[in-house]
């Protein structure tokens, strides 16, 4: 019974260790690295640089990332982005994410 227990700990112990190193993000997410490339690729800053919510900069991305978030990730009371066009890949909404998380970093 007592092999048991201690097998039962270790996988435990390993499943925990797996999980902290599978979320850690230790790569640095700026707006000058990343995000205004990505923006730029999928046609926000074109739209967005003359109307709200305005994306075109640094600034305005930062301002805005509640509304970005929110339409790229096609949550309810937020308009759709891309409009017109396909979803953002659930690797470049985790971008943003991740930018945000990081405290929405220009450099």
């Amino acid at each position: 019974m007592a092999c048991t227990a201690i097998g039962v700990l270790s996988i435990v112990s390993c499943e925990k260790e797996k999980t902290s190193t599978t979320n850690t993000n230790s790569t640095k997410i700026t707006y000058d690295g990343n995000i205004k490339a990505l923006l730029s690729d999928k046609g926000c800053t074109g739209c967005h640089g003359a109307t709200n919510p305005k994306v075109d900069s640094y600034t305005n991305a930062k301002n805005n990332i509640t509304k970005i978030l929110g339409s790229i990730k096609h949550e309810v009371g937020y308009d759709k982005m891309p409009q017109g066009g396909n979803k953002l890949s659930d690797a470049e909404i985790k971008l943003v994410e991740d930018w945000n998380s990081q405290g929405l970093l220009e450099k």
